[in-house]
């Protein structure tokens, strides 16, 4: 659990940050700045993208990963996050989670609800099929997109990074929605963008909440 999957050098290769992925830090920005959280916690640093960026706009961000050679402010898990409770206003871990056994989501969801003060925000592989996709532009309107995804019937064998998936056999949608709400965290939306189809993203509040300002 403690050991890094990858080396550094990983996330600083050319092929690293390919289109899909600049697509997904952007879903990430865009999710987290719609909270306008004073400070964040981001578990899994990667190349730093987010960190810098969000830092860039004058918001104080704590990162936290287990190697330390990416120099994160804490070298820790996302089971085991040595921070206070309510530490942060938002906490993420953006296609991380799925590099844990399934039986540590749980877990990792309970720690990133504790150090939470209002959000929490996370991103895993979606690995079911893409049944239809059409968008079109209605005057009047604008444009819409319908988008539909159909389970996998393939079973996930861990390929030295991710331990599952969700969409393949064994981790439907609804058993990841139900994890999360038996964590405390309610869902407030949840979704695949069309044009990063393997990533969905959850936006969930803490329940009950102790919002300061």
């Amino acid at each position: 659990m403690n050991t890094p999957q990858v080396s550094a050098e990983h996330y600083r290769r050319e092929s690293y940050d390919h289109k899909a992925r600049w697509l997904s830090y952007w879903y990430q920005l865009r999710a987290v700045l719609a909270g306008a959280p004073r400070e964040v916690l981001e578990v899994g640093l990667g190349g730093g993208v987010v960190t810098r960026y969000l830092r860039e706009r004058g918001i104080k961000v704590i990162t936290a990963d287990i190697d330390p050679a990416l120099k994160p402010d804490l070298v820790a898990s996302v089971v085991a996050l040595p921070l206070a409770d309510e530490a942060v206003d938002t906490a993420v871990a953006f296609e991380v989670l799925e590099h844990l056994p399934f039986a540590d989501f749980p877990r990792a969801l309970s720690e990133l609800r504790r150090v939470s003060r209002r959000e929490v925000i996370v991103s895993i592989p979606d690995s079911r099929r893409t049944l239809f996709f059409a968008s079109v532009h209605l005057p009047g309107i604008g444009r819409k997109e319908i988008f539909i995804k159909i389970p996998s019937r393939r079973r996930h064998k861990f390929d030295g990074q991710h331990h599952w998936e969700m969409g393949k056999r064994g981790y439907p949608v609804k058993k990841i929605l139900n994890t999360i709400a038996a964590a405390g965290l309610t869902v407030k939306k949840h979704f695949v963008p069309s044009d990063c189809p393997t990533k969905h993203f959850f936006l969930c509040r803490k329940n009950n909440p102790q919002i300061s300002h």
